[in-house]
């Protein structure tokens, strides 16, 4: 009896030790578990400030807009995913390919940007490179930019409030719990608008909120 004792004791360890390890060693992040996204929209008047010597087609030779960033699967209690290895079905992560490449140029401002989004945000997503970066575009496509941020040749500064009024005004299905503006050094630098899987527009999730001061800095605006 003293060793059928020791026996279930010893596969008890074994079964409770397999179990560390395969929790251990299971993905962080898995492709497609996630809530909503967040769509990051660049403005590319501050990017270009910041980045002095950036030689892309974003910059030169006159900057203006917002240009797509990213489309950001985002978990609703705060925090993300990022670099997907594997879906639910442990399934690998399809790699970029010449089709999502030429669909990815055309939606963002750079290659080098495309590559990084699909790398950090895309493989979480639980779609090809080719679905994702179609539904990045057309994320992106969807917001009307109102006319105070079109652009233009003048700086302006503006309360934080009446510019995210603006944003609203111009796209009626957005909440003020769904839109999110990031500044650097006081001047708009983002507007981040959250959506559902579908792409609508639903409330933001824990740890996305505005960024700014009670005033915003409006670069190459009209």
């Amino acid at each position: 009896m003293k060793h059928a004792w020791l026996l279930v004791a010893a596969m008890a360890t074994v079964l409770s030790t397999s179990a560390d390890a395969a929790k251990k060693n299971a993905p962080k992040f898995v492709a497609g578990v996630f809530d909503y996204y967040v769509l990051s929209l660049s403005s590319a008047p501050q990017f270009c400030k910041s980045h002095p010597d950036d030689r892309s087609a974003e910059c030169n030779p006159h900057p203006g807009g917002f240009v797509l960033h990213g489309l950001w699967p985002q978990y609703a209690q705060g925090g993300w995913p990022e670099s997907c290895k594997f879906d639910a079905q442990h399934r690998s992560v399809p790699s970029l390919d010449a089709e999502g490449e030429a669909v990815g140029v055309t939606a963002f401002p750079t290659k080098k940007l495309m590559g990084h989004e699909w790398s950090k945000h895309g493989t979480c997503s639980g779609m090809t490179p080719t679905k994702y970066f179609h539904a990045a575009d057309d994320a992106h496509k969807a917001v009307s930019i109102p006319t105070l941020l079109q652009p233009g040749p003048k700086t302006r500064s503006m309360a934080l409030s009446n510019v995210t009024q603006a944003i609203i005004d111009a796209n009626p299905k957005m909440t003020r719990s769904g839109l999110a503006l990031v500044c650097v050094k006081g001047e708009l630098s983002e507007v981040r608008a959250c959506l559902d899987k579908d792409l609508q527009a639903t409330a933001c999730g824990k740890g996305v909120a505005s960024g700014c001061g009670q005033t915003v800095k409006l670069l190459n605006v009209q």
